[in-house]
């Protein structure tokens, strides 16, 4: 047999073992996927049942403890469809628990799990326990409803008997340690009454105790202060009686109390005992995924002879890929190494649609976001240096300051509440000692501010601003035109810094008027942000300036009116309550746009105006 006889038979049989060994690859590769896919099928199913079974009891812990926080407000009646709510979930999770013994069942795994009669078993007792807490609060609060009323009626009757004792002492005349007295007493009345609103909307029970020192203080007090007599009489007996009903009501809800606390305590088992029910639902879980494993594992050995004669043809085809692949590698180092000696490359092109060509764009991707990166560098090396400027006039701000306010308290001491000065001095007092905290802002400027954030009404920000400028908006010629509501949704921040943020868009607002004309400030609302704008009528800013405006010690203005802080400071405060600042402008006219999220969205990108 010549040598090309055995090549052409060595030829065909070789063709021949490839193709049953082809055979055989697809036969167990569709045995393995259809167990794979059949045990995939189990978990999902039994994972959405799991998924189902601890979402609908969170479900019912969560309307249980929706309706009793929400009933001391609400009223019973009104707060009832949360106690529905926590009787349908708890109806869910056992539609859902039969649903898992049903797919345990066709993976031939035990369809019992000690934990379900232990869960289900719970959840009857949780369902039973809220029917007698809903019976009991009903019940409880037909009594406490008249104590209540007669606890208002008293200290309703008290309240009055003082304010009537405190306007005859305030007249010409009076006796004024007899109207401190009077004083003390409302105040007095006032912290009892915010401690029985808590005990009776929140059932906190530690109140009662100190309800009662404090009626015990005042009652002490007026034996030893300038109220006498029939006066004196009156107002213990007031006191007593107060109290009287006070307690009671509070013995009405021992029980209560109680219940609450058995309420509570079978919540807590119940969510122990939904962890246990899940980690054993686990473990039925794991027994079908080790026989599908096993069953894979034998299928894979059958594999391992077309996995040696495909190696041969697989590293042929590694020999021609690596060829192909070193030449694109070299060309990435090359430019890697361009980047590093001189800070710059030009794009890489490839002209492929292959993982080369995407590692391409990725890599001059990252070549502009290092631009921008130094960009930005340089932009903080600027905000480093304004805050050690910021810092070394801080000393010199201050030491004013603390004069005008000393003077400020002296006058406001001297000046009753009703005097029409004593409003504006008041305020002047606030805004001197806001002065000292943006000072102290300044100082601190290159460093992140660790003033707390707090709940802000803009319209009352807005409010005081417009106050402060009105006579500099007067003697300016500036007309201000108001596009508010009345009530604008709340943001999260810090409201001097806010307050900062206004004054300065208004103040530059007027200087680019200098003959005067109109600012127009409007709020609009918009998903999830407010947008509130200041429009003036001024020149305009160049286009050549808009990209610098928020630069720091970038001014347009002349250099004995600013040094270019005011809009760089401005644009932190803003930034660092996740919102933005936005400018345009044209000629005789320019719209600084300020957007803050509501504080019921996350901080985050804001719609467009």
């Amino acid at each position: 047999m010549t040598i090309s006889r055995h090549l052409k038979l060595t030829l065909f049989w070789l063709i021949g073992i490839a193709c049953l060994v082809a055979v055989a690859a697809v036969w167990v590769r569709d045995r393995i996927h259809e167990a794979a896919y059949a045990t995939l099928q189990r978990q999902m199913a039994l994972a959405t049942q799991l998924g189902v079974v601890e979402t609908t009891v969170l479900q019912a812990l969560d309307a249980e403890s929706r309706f009793l926080l929400r009933y001391p407000v609400e009223g019973v009646d009104e707060s009832m469809p949360y106690v529905g709510e926590a009787h349908a979930a708890a109806q869910s999770t056992r539609t859902a628990l039969k649903a898992i013994v049903a797919i345990n069942a066709a993976s031939g795994l035990p369809p019992s799990n000690p934990s379900r009669e232990a869960l289900e078993g719970q959840l009857s007792l949780f369902e039973v326990e809220l029917g007698r807490v809903v019976r009991l609060i009903t019940h409880k609060g037909d009594a406490n409803s008249g104590l209540v009323g007669e606890m208002k009626r008293m200290a309703d009757g008290l309240n009055q008997y003082l304010e009537s004792l405190y306007a005859a002492e305030n007249r010409p005349g009076g006796n004024r340690r007899r109207r401190a007295a009077t004083e003390d007493l409302l105040n007095h009345l006032l912290f009892i009454r915010s401690w029985e609103k808590d005990y009776l909307l929140w059932n906190d029970r530690d109140i009662l105790v100190p309800a009662t020192r404090r009626v015990a203080q005042v009652i002490d007090e007026l034996t030893r202060g300038p109220l006498t007599g029939p006066e004196r009489r009156r107002i213990i007996t007031y006191l007593h009686t107060y109290m009287i009903y006070f307690e009671r009501v509070a013995l009405n809800s021992v029980q209560l109390f109680t219940e609450l606390d058995r309420t509570a305590a079978i919540s807590d088992e119940l969510q122990g005992i939904l962890g246990r029910y899940a980690e054993a639902e686990i473990a039925h879980v794991a027994k079908a995924e080790e026989r599908t494993r096993q069953y894979a594992h034998n299928m894979n050995m059958a594999l391992f002879g077309l996995i040696a004669v495909l190696l041969l043809i697989a590293t042929l085809l590694a020999v021609r890929l690596t060829r192909r692949i070193t030449g694109r590698l070299e060309t990435l180092v090359q430019a890697t190494e361009q980047l590093g000696e001189h800070g710059d490359v030009a794009p890489i092109v490839m002209h492929t649609q292959d993982e080369f060509a995407r590692l391409a764009d990725a890599f001059n991707g990252m070549v502009a976001k290092l631009s921008e990166a130094q960009v930005r560098l340089v932009q903080s090396e600027k905000l480093a240096a304004t805050g050690t400027l910021s810092a070394s006039i801080a000393h010199e701000i201050n030491n004013p300051l603390f004069g005008i306010q000393g003077c400020l308290e002296r006058i406001l001491k001297r000046l009753p509440q009703d005097d029409p000065d004593w409003r504006l001095v008041s305020l002047a007092m606030r805004e001197g000692q806001r002065i000292a905290r943006l000072v102290e802002g300044l100082r601190d400027f290159h460093r992140p501010s660790d003033q707390t954030m707090t709940t802000v009404d803009l319209v009352g920000v807005l409010d005081d601003v417009f106050l402060i400028n009105d006579k500099y908006l007067q003697g300016a010629k500036v007309n201000l035109v108001r596009k508010l509501p009345k009530v604008l949704p709340k943001v999260k921040g810090t409201r001097d810094q806010l307050q900062m943020v206004f004054v300065n868009l208004l103040s530059n607002a007027v200087e680019a008027m200098p003959g005067g004309g109109t600012i127009t400030v409007e709020a609009r609302l918009e998903p999830g942000h407010v947008l509130l704008r200041f429009t003036d009528t001024g020149k305009g800013i160049s286009r050549e300036d808009l990209p610098h405006l928020f630069e720091p010690f970038f001014s347009t203005k002349p250099e004995v009116k600013g040094v270019g802080l005011g809009l760089s400071i401005s644009y932190g405060i803003i930034k660092r309550h996740g919102g933005e600042i936005r400018v345009s402008s044209e000629p005789g006219r320019t719209d600084f746009v300020v957007v803050l999220p509501l504080m019921s969205e996350a901080p985050g990108p804001v719609a467009g105006t």
